[in-house]
């Protein structure tokens, strides 16, 4: 099972790349896209090759459908990261590589994962926001949106 998409199938459950399609991100990365599907396929394409940054948005309310991520390198320290991409409900992509962005993303699809499926059902509501740490850096989560 090494290499293999985490991705949700048209029966809403998870499916591997043996039986949903060629395209793999490698294990321990996450994909909540149905890739079985051309929409899917060209979701998951334009998240990869047209998101814009997601630290353009913070404070906003993002309605979160679906996410992908992938290996990266961050330009300025060639220093290994995530690629997280956050699929809006709108067919907005957001792009980020804040590790604080990623973790805040692999508890949103453990909360939302039951019996291997993962269901953000119209969407997860969410802010990103920014705080600084006393060693100048800064830590970028998402945080959920209540009515």
């Amino acid at each position: 099972m090494a290499n293999e998409i985490m991705a949700v199938n048209e029966n809403n459950t998870l499916a591997t790349s043996e039986n949903s399609a060629d395209f793999e991100i490698p294990r321990g990365y996450i994909c909540t896209v149905d890739i079985t599907t051309m929409d899917g396929k060209l979701d998951v394409m334009n998240a990869l090759n047209g998101s814009t940054a997601l630290a353009e948005h913070e404070g906003e309310t993002l309605l979160v459908k679906n996410v992908v991520t992938t290996q990266g390198v961050r330009s300025r320290t060639g220093e290994a990261c995530t690629n997280t991409h956050l699929l809006l409900a709108d067919g907005t992509t957001l792009f980020s590589q804040s590790d604080g962005v990623k973790r805040s993303v692999e508890v949103l699809v453990a909360l939302f994962t039951h019996n291997g499926v993962c269901d953000f059902g119209n969407g997860i509501p969410v802010k990103l926001v920014s705080q600084k740490l006393n060693n100048g850096n800064t830590l970028k989560t998402l945080v959920p949106v209540r009515d």
